[in-house]
């Protein structure tokens, strides 16, 4: 049977019986295909409306999309249990809607079904549920309670996006994919992850500032960019099985102390724990990649020991922490008297921001890495004259540095390289070359001044 409409009200239904079964009725738009019937629009005064499992002796399957959009006088809605599927925007800015039956036989919630009800204040999905759309609740500010069904495989990107309300959510074993930013912003305290998610999606926990801990099973293959970025967690239990931590994945964590990292993650991405609470004495797990920023900016992290199976470390990885020591057995890297180096010595990495006094680096190092010393406390650093390049960002905010010497010929240098070290002078021994008055470039230069016998 070919899809017809009807524009015919409720309020008429007694007058028109004898019409064929394709009128209007409950005063409800829908249409009618292949002996099914799909609501496509809502006409009634609003309050607590009842969408009825049959019409006109069809069956009622599923509720379209936009059908109920800005029904602003709904305020309860009780599904036919015929209908199987609830369509994209299907109640979208219902803003007086308190409360929702979702009936078994659902199976899909569409795309911003729920989106704006800023009033639901529980949603019930049943069992029967395999799929929750793209922000399918997203911005509904009271919504308390939530009962996810054990059948839901995915939750969408956005699917519970700004839920103030939501404190407590059971994610059930069923669930394999949590999507990019499905409980963002959340009032979440407690969250309890299935032990089949493979996938966290970028910034899905992210800023819920009172998540104070969390498990992640075994199942997840990857915890994405940003996944609790700003999230209040205190301590952190990452199962045997997670291979990946993502960019900025519990960056700005300032409260988190507690931290278990399994020998099955091989890599660490940017900024991955940057600004949190590590413990003072930290050894990184068997990974083959360490981002850069990945530890910065974790003040009570003391001392950090690398393994034998790193292979990249990127920039800044380090950078406020005392000390560095590398496995001798790593064939990439090394350490000597806590500073990082490459393996042959030749260049060195990072000098954590917590080395004080006067350095002297060593004479085979020929260049000095990006962000090598930034946020140094030193006061003095002495370069060989092996040194013939120093990387950008290299003595960033080193905001006690005041003298830096140089016993070889002016090295090529990287932009920021001294900025915001406005106490420093550069100091070059007599007879060298390439020399000018000043050293770092046109946006951070520091001066240089020519050493001479009294």
């Amino acid at each position: 049977m070919k899809t017809k409409r009807n524009l015919i009200q409720i309020c008429l239904l007694p007058l028109l019986l004898a019409l064929p079964a394709t009128v209007q009725a409950d005063c409800f738009n829908f249409t009618t295909n292949n002996g099914a019937i799909t609501i496509t629009g809502y006409c009634g005064p609003g309050g607590a409306v009842i969408i009825p499992n049959t019409i006109n002796g069809y069956p009622v399957t599923s509720i379209g999309s936009n059908a109920f959009l800005r029904s602003f006088n709904l305020t309860s809605v009780t599904i036919g249990t015929n209908v199987t599927s609830i369509g994209d925007y299907a109640f979208e800015a219902c803003s007086s809607l308190t409360s929702v039956t979702i009936p078994y036989n659902v199976t899909s919630i569409g795309d911003y079904a729920f989106y704006y009800c800023m009033e639901l204040a529980s949603a019930t999905i049943p069992d029967s549920v395999t799929n929750i759309g793209v922000g399918a609740f997203y911005l509904d500010s009271y919504l308390t309670s939530l009962t996810i069904g054990t059948n839901v495989t995915s939750i969408g990107d956005s699917a519970f996006y700004n839920c103030g309300s939501l404190l407590n959510v059971i994610i059930p074993d069923s669930v394999i994919i949590i999507g990019g930013y499905a409980f963002y912003d959340c009032g979440l305290t407690w969250v309890s992850i299935g032990t089949n998610v493979t996938s966290i999606g970028t910034s899905a926990f992210a800023s819920c500032p009172s998540l104070a801990s969390v498990t992640i099973p075994g199942s997840v293959t990857n915890i994405g960019n940003d996944a609790f970025n700003g999230s209040g967690l205190k301590t952190l239990v990452i199962a045997n099985g997670v291979t990946s931590i993502g960019t900025r994945a519990f960056e700005g964590c300032f409260l988190l102390n507690s931290v278990t990292i399994p020998g099955t993650v091989t890599n660490i991405g940017d900024y991955a724990f940057y600004g949190t609470m590590l413990p003072s004495r930290f050894t990184i797990p068997s990974v083959t990649s360490i981002g850069a920023f990945a530890f910065a900016g974790c003040q009570y992290l003391y001392s950090v020991t690398i393994p034998n199976s790193v292979t990249s470390i990127g920039k800044g990885a380090f950078s406020s922490s005392h000390s560095i020591t590398v496995n001798p057995q790593n064939q990439f890297y090394s350490s000597t008297n806590g500073v990082l180096f490459d393996k042959g010595q030749t260049k060195l990495i990072e000098a954590p921001g917590g080395l004080t006094g006067s350095y002297a680096i060593p004479n085979n190092v020929t260049s000095i890495w990006d962000y090598a010393f930034y946020g140094c406390n030193l006061n003095n650093v002495t370069n060989p004259n092996s040194v013939t390049g120093i990387g950008d960002n290299a003595f960033l905010q080193c905001s006690s540095l005041t003298n830096i010497y140089f016993q070889g010929n002016a090295p090529i240098v990287g932009s920021n390289v001294f900025e915001y070290d406005a106490s420093a002078t550069a100091y070059y021994c007599p007879g060298t070359s390439g020399w000018g008055s000043t050293i770092g470039g046109p946006s951070a230069p520091i001066p240089t001044v020519e050493l001479r016998s009294e």
